[in-house]
């Protein structure tokens, strides 16, 4: 197992850029068999570029939780530790389920 820490976004954070500005706005957790895959889901909305406007909903998967908030960063920052999802065909499968149960467009894995 390859297990990592992953530190948790800011919920309701807009963070700009030169394009855009994209946020987190939830943190949920989904059963896949008989582990739990942590995930995140937010918007990006390109807005501010010479060649058009648009946006997203999408789903970010750091991997299965393993231990969720053990520790925070000196910024106090939630902290988990998760296993990264590697299959293809596990990663297809958790993309179908948060597609139909977020109605996002796009999931992203770690």
């Amino acid at each position: 197992m390859n297990r990592k820490d992953f530190i948790h976004p800011e919920m309701d954070e807009e963070i700009r850029s030169i394009s855009g500005r994209y946020g987190f706005n939830r943190e949920d957790t989904v059963l896949f068999g008989d582990r739990e895959v942590l995930y995140f889901t937010g918007y990006s909305v390109t807005d501010s570029t010479c060649c058009g406007v648009g946006g997203c909903y999408f789903s970010l998967v750091p991997g299965y939780l393993t231990r969720r908030h053990y520790r925070t960063t000196p910024e106090g920052r939630a902290v988990s530790e998760v296993e990264p999802i590697v299959d293809e065909q596990e990663r297809k499968e958790v993309t179908r389920l948060l597609t139909e149960r977020e109605r996002c467009i796009q999931v992203n894995f770690l």
